[in-house]
């Protein structure tokens, strides 16, 4: 996660969180496993990355859109185990709080 990355609740901070998102995966070729507390977050973020993404040849699995974890796992053993720049995302949804509790919960799992 990058230092610079505003907080939360800032109005760019889906932006910044893609954005950063698309810099490092390019950067690394792909292979890049993106985790979320927050599914709304995920869904956010893989409108704005995927495009980009994929235009750079880097696949993208999205959990809750391209299927459930269990069905990521097989789609992504079956289909492209075998290729190197892949992007899978993955996320874990904290549903039973408020955006801020969920948000002050995943500061103190990342720390």
């Amino acid at each position: 996660m990058p230092g610079d990355l505003p907080e939360l609740f800032h109005p760019n901070y889906m932006q910044f969180l893609s954005d950063s998102i698309i810099k490092s995966t390019i950067a690394v070729g792909g292979s890049t496993l993106a985790l979320f507390t927050s599914h709304e977050l995920l869904r956010k973020s893989s409108k704005l990355v995927r495009p980009v993404l994929e235009s750079n040849g880097i696949s993208c699995l999205v959990q809750g859109v391209d299927g459930t974890p269990a069905q990521l796992i097989k789609k992504f053993i079956n289909n492209y185990g075998s290729i190197i720049n892949e992007y899978l995302v993955v996320g874990h949804t904290d549903t039973k709080g408020t955006k801020k509790y969920n948000y002050e919960l995943s500061i103190q799992r990342a720390n």
